[in-house]
């Protein structure tokens, strides 16, 4: 019952972000306005922001409600940020970021402390891996077929289906079995962090996020300098496609083999792909450097669940929490590492 349970949240998420990714890819061009940028700005920040201080009040109501109702209430965010941007309303698109904040900490909360919860070290890495693996070729298949349609029915359209994907992943989730919240977030996440296993975890979460961000941010710009526009899609095309396979794939042959192996090969994987990237000057090259970060991410999306789980085991709730909190800096990070490269830049 409990892996029918999961297949169900696999789908729901697979649905869920099909729509809510596949929205944002036409952010910019709904609100094509003189003052876009800044809207856009807004509401990131707003979201980022927010979503700090939502990490340590989600817990409460994940507790309050139970994982079931957690998941199915919180998903339903998802379907009113898509609506906001079809109403083109900026009022409305900050007050969704808010509610996105708050709602996507307690869906991920809920999400990693149900697949720990009902997994076991046997299938763990498996399901895992799937998640996110289903994640990933959701958003992409979604963006890619609107791409035929969107300039043919228009973006009313369009994002009226996104919205029904969404509603439909949503209501999945009413059909998951829920599970037993009693003792959980034992340890406070703030003082968890301070707790050698986690100080030791947390540079696997940072680098792993920090490389997803500059994927998004910074690394399409070099892709452009070196080679041109027209190479950034191909490139980073292969940073996707790794992460749809490799996700899954390390998550199930860490059931079998552990995944402290694979950890060491995220590692060198992470640091040899920015090397190649910082120092080629080759499409073949920088093409080895993507697919190697993007083996990196895979791993870290395939492994942290079991990770977490063997190191903290009884305060696992509270070990996501703090995950999440970290991987929210990181991205901040890389934001402000950025605004300090374009100052040198300029002076």
């Amino acid at each position: 019952m409990k892996n029918k349970s999961i297949i169900f949240i696999i789908i729901a998420f697979f649905l869920i972000f099909a729509g809510f990714d596949s929205s944002q890819q036409y952010l910019s061009s709904i609100f094509y306005t003189r003052n876009f940028e800044m809207i856009s700005f807004i509401a990131l920040s707003i979201l980022y922001i927010a979503s700090i201080p939502a990490n340590f009040i989600a817990p409460f109501f994940c507790r309050k409600f139970g994982l079931k109702k957690s998941l199915f209430f919180s998903s339903l965010a998802y379907p009113v940020f898509i609506i906001s941007i079809v109403l083109r309303s900026e009022i409305m698109l900050y007050i969704s970021s808010v509610i996105i904040a708050f709602a996507g900490s307690m869906l991920w909360i809920s999400h990693g402390t149900y697949l720990t919860r009902s997994t076991t070290n046997k299938n763990r890495g498996f399901y895992s891996g799937l998640s996110f693996s289903f994640l990933v070729i959701g958003s992409a298949i979604t963006i890619f077929f609107m791409s035929f349609f969107v300039e043919k029915v228009g973006y009313n359209v369009i994002y009226f289906i996104l919205f029904l994907i969404a509603c439909l992943g949503s209501i999945l989730l009413l059909f998951i079995s829920d599970i037993d919240t009693v003792e959980r977030y034992a340890i406070h996440p703030i003082k968890l962090i301070k707790k050698k296993s986690m100080l030791l975890f947390a540079p696997f979460i940072i680098s792993s996020f920090f490389m997803m961000g500059s994927m998004i941010s910074r690394i399409p710009i070099r892709i452009t300098d070196l080679f041109g526009l027209s190479y950034v899609g191909k490139i980073i095309s292969i940073y996707g496609v790794t992460i749809c396979i490799f996700s899954f794939l390390v998550g199930k042959l860490s059931d079998k083999y552990g995944f402290n192996r694979f950890a060491y090969i995220s590692v060198l994987s992470s640091i040899t792909g920015f090397f190649l990237i910082l120092v080629s000057h080759t499409v073949l090259t920088f093409s080895i450097g993507i697919f190697l970060i993007g083996l990196a991410h895979s791993s870290f999306l395939g492994l942290n669940y079991p990770i977490l789980h063997s190191l903290f085991e009884k305060e696992v709730d509270s070990a996501i929490i703090t995950g999440i909190v970290l991987s929210v800096i990181s991205l901040l990070s890389i934001k402000h590492l950025f605004s300090i490269e374009k100052i040198n830049h300029k002076y």
